[in-house]
């Protein structure tokens, strides 16, 4: 299977718990929808969102000082 790489439009991310899986959905520039429906794959893909927000963060501070 091949790759297919799409650049993310918006961080609006929508997230629910459904039974023990969490839904993550978001917008790609192609206007695609991904959902990850998986309570550990989706608890990671958070997680490591949250991580890139958090040094971007750092980064924003340190080039305004």
């Amino acid at each position: 299977m091949d790759w297919t790489d799409y650049n993310i439009k918006n961080m609006n991310i929508s997230i629910r718990e459904s039974g023990y899986n969490i839904e993550i959905m978001f917008e790609t520039e192609q206007g695609t929808s991904f959902m990850i429906v998986n309570s550990r794959e989706g608890e990671e893909f958070w997680n490591l969102l949250k991580l890139t927000q958090e040094k971007d963060n750092e980064r924003n501070t340190a080039n305004n000082d």
